[in-house]
């Protein structure tokens, strides 16, 4: 039975080539930009996911207030984790984990090399699923001087040599004993390639034994002896935190480690992220561009049902039930889509470098040796080949046996309107899809294009190690000397991610309860000429005032407004001292843009500088920055000299949404181009369902002119309707996708109207070959045709 269904299957591909192929070419297409976006979806819902624990292992979260709102954050006191050992019967194992940026260290007589180090405590092993290639895990943190590597660490330092009890020195920090080797990281949200003892962080003064003593800078994860102990714990940390202070005005909360790298948007969080709005979003692209191909299908399938007419009404004389013509038709669909789905897999495997040059992610051609890979795509090939058939079976099924061979059955109004809703239900998401590509490319450009607040171009930055801070008051007046260097500056952070803050609840003349996050950066002199940030009220920090280094500060436009200051110069705010406000600047985005910007107070504080920031003249050259790499080795020789320009690194921290755009472009062109197939399969069919009409009304009078725009008329009215419908779809969705932003474009008319008229251009275009075709052959041929 298969066999014959297979048979006439490949019967009708070569008898109708040119439908079929429009046909299997538009699925292929649709299949292969679904492989592409689930292979992407899935690799985005890995991480963390090969941790065998992973549905036990959680992070504490910390939630203060800020002005009524919620305030959360995701670094806890490095004492909260032995606390919690002894006070919570439900965990098994605490840990803390602390990104310690580079460090320096070499092996016997080499160089120094740069890794990233981390600090963690030696229960992480007992936690989490790091595979131990070389060493003992339960002994491999023990001594406070012993180091776990990554392999491709190992690798960069040891080569083949087996690393197990050497010793490394570490700059500044004497020798630590290599006690193992784990693998690379991979889909993880951690990132370091160095792991030492956390409890070496004694040896820089940092409290991380008793509560209320130490600072918040620190992760602490936990295991859980079952794991649906996670409620009845959420509840007892809540309050946690009340014990140790009288005055504690925060909560705890704990949030799985499946949950971090999609479901994180806490402040002070350092780890690697993605984005679940990506994940929906392109999860919905892959359903629409294949529902697209899918409608497609039945379109032509349906379209072309009174050509199969008699073989239907035939089988069912001699006795062919209407499961069994069911089966036919889904055995010829399936069929088709497994032809289809092999054109895909070489459409992928040919597209697939220029995916992972736009996507950053690096896929293989063997990608389809995964099992889990394999058997999603074959899994894929059915499922389309049952949706795309579904209909078509359905339908053609129920034709009469009677009506068929008497010849009387026609396609009918019904099968006319199905065919229109269908053509709508295209136009309607491919719209969508538009609009939706033009916001997104619009909202990009506005974030890029912003005024931050401070000038971002031929701005330089670049770490600052001990070396560097310790001679920076000789440094600094070097570096000025040159023509194409205005000024130099440093910070404490990095004005783009997260800074530290504090809950400021005690100013001049407040008179309430009141209390506010309040966001702080420890800077140097000359910030605000080398960022190029406004003073609106007061002066900039002055090297001629001593006050400046001591008890002097400067607030930002927002802290002035949530405070309630009216003339906020010389009062005062209640912090580690009474701080004395002598300057108001302009807000700027001291974090990422899709945050609202907060309060923000600076201060003098050169022993917090962590970033040198220089700003160069436009005239600048390569020798310029060749300068400052001679200046700056001088006092710092062992590290790498590396530096960024602060324009490039706010590229690189939209980077994400900015592979999103370019994904979504290409895959709406996509989804165009089925759409277009599919048009340009109706329209053939419509010119040879109309032949004869064409012929008489030729004969008639009408002009060339006159039967294009019969042709087109009742196309473009299809591409109008799905445009109505496609707005409000594409409006309500593009509003959500816009409240992941603080500052945000619009949505504009003239967005609508440019999606109308691209639709309108592109089904116009598609049609124009067949419906020019129709009117202008000769009708005596017409009048001729069967």
């Amino acid at each position: 039975m298969i066999k014959n269904y297979i048979v006439t299957a490949i019967r009708n591909l070569k008898k109708h080539t040119a439908y079929s192929l429009i046909n299997i070419v538009g699925l292929a297409i649709g299949m292969a930009c679904t492989i592409l976006i689930l292979l992407w979806v899935q690799d985005e819902l890995k991480f963390d996911q090969w941790h065998p624990k992973k549905d036990r292992i959680r992070r504490v979260l910390v939630r203060s207030m800020n002005n009524g709102q919620p305030y959360e954050f995701a670094v806890t006191p490095a004492a909260l984790a032995p606390n919690m050992a002894k006070d919570f019967p439900e965990i098994e194992y605490v840990c803390r984990f602390k990104n310690w940026g580079p460090w320096l260290f070499k092996y016997g007589e080499g160089e120094f090399i740069q890794g990233q180090s981390g600090a963690i405590d030696s229960t992480a092993f007992k936690i989490f699923g790091f595979t131990f290639i070389k060493g003992n895990p339960d002994e491999a943190l023990n001594d406070p001087h012993s180091v776990v590597l990554t392999q491709e660490l190992s690798e960069r330092i040891f080569g083949d040599e087996d690393p197990i009890g050497k010793l490394l020195e570490v700059r500044n920090r004497g020798a630590f004993k290599v006690t193992g080797v784990i693998e690379n990281f991979h889909h993880s949200h951690f990132d370091a390639e160095f792991l030492f003892p956390f409890s070496i962080l004694r040896e820089d003064g940092e409290n991380i034994d008793e509560m209320g003593q130490g600072s918040y800078n620190f992760t602490t994860y936990f295991l859980l002896k079952n794991s649906n102990q996670a409620k009845v714990v959420d509840e007892k940390l809540e309050r946690y935190l009340d014990q140790f202070s009288e005055e504690n005005e925060t909560e705890l909360f704990s949030q799985s480690i499946k949950d971090i790298y999609l479901k994180s948007n806490f402040a002070y969080d350092f780890t690697f992220r993605g984005d679940l709005n990506n994940v929906i979003t392109f999860s919905a692209i892959a359903f629409l561009v294949l529902l697209i191909a899918c409608i497609n299908f039945m379109n032509l399938t349906t379209a072309r049902s009174s050509n199969r007419a008699k073989e239907i009404g035939l089988r069912k004389v001699v006795g062919a039930k209407r499961n069994n013509i069911i089966s036919q038709f889904f055995s010829e669909s399936i069929f088709m889509s497994i032809l289809s789905f092999l054109i895909a897999m070489v459409l992928v495997l040919l597209l697939l470098p220029k995916f992972n040059e736009i996507s950053g992610k690096e896929f293989t051609p063997d990608l389809v040796a995964d099992p889990y890979i394999l058997i999603m795509l074959i899994f894929i090939a059915i499922v389309t080949g049952i949706l795309a058939g579904s209909y078509p079976a359905v339908y053609l099924s129920a034709f009469s046996p009677l009506k068929t061979l008497k010849g009387k059955l026609s396609s009918g109004a019904k099968s006319s309107m199905l065919r229109k809703v269908l053509v709508i239900i295209q136009f309607t998401l491919s719209v969508a899809l538009i609009i939706s590509t033009i916001l997104i490319s619009n909202q990009l450009k506005y974030i890029k294009n912003k005024d931050l607040g401070y000038e971002k171009h031929n701005l330089l930055f670049l770490g600052m190690s001990d070396g560097v801070r310790q001679n920076y008051e000789t440094l600094k007046p070097i570096l000025e000397k040159d023509p194409n260097i205005e000024s130099v500056t440093t910070s404490r952070v990095l004005p783009i991610y997260a800074c530290p803050s504090f809950t400021l609840d005690e100013w001049e003349g407040k008179d309430d309860d009141r209390s506010m996050s309040m966001h702080f950066i420890g800077v140097g002199f000359d910030f605000f000429k080398t960022m190029k940030i406004d003073i609106v009220e007061g002066r900039a920090f002055d090297e001629k005032f001593a006050s400046d280094t001591i008890n002097s500060i400067i607030i930002n436009e927002e802290a002035v407004k949530q405070i309630g200051f009216k003339d906020p110069i010389g009062k005062t705010l209640t912090v580690w001292d009474e701080l004395t406000i002598v300057g108001v600047m302009k807000d700027f985005n001291f974090n990422n843009v899709k945050n609202k910007i907060a309060p923000l107070m600076l201060h003098v504080a050169p022993q917090q500088a962590r970033i040198a920031f220089i700003r160069l003249s436009p005239a600048y050259t390569n020798k310029t920055i060749k300068n400052i790499e001679k200046t700056w080795k001088t006092f710092e020789p062992d590290y790498e000299f590396n530096y960024e320009f602060m324009d490039e690194r706010l590229d690189r921290l939209y980077r994400a949404e900015q592979r999103s755009n370019t994904l979504i472009n290409y895959f709406t062109i996509f989804a165009i181009l089925i759409s277009c197939l599919g048009i340009f399969g109706l329209a053939s069919f419509m010119a040879e369902q109309k032949t004869k009409e064409i012929g008489i009304r030729k004969v008639l009078g009408a002009s060339v002119t006159i039967i294009v725009r019969m042709f087109s008329t009742e196309f473009v009215k299809l591409v109008i309707i799905g445009n109505i419908l496609a707005w409000p779809l594409a409006y309500y969705a593009m509003n959500k996708w816009l409240e992941n932003f603080a500052y945000h474009t619009k949505l504009e008319w003239w967005m609508f109207a440019l999606g109308a008229l691209l639709s309108i251009i592109v089904v116009l275009f598609t049609i124009s070959y067949q419906s020019y075709r129709a009117a202008t052959k000769n009708p005596a041929e017409s009048l001729r045709y069967e």
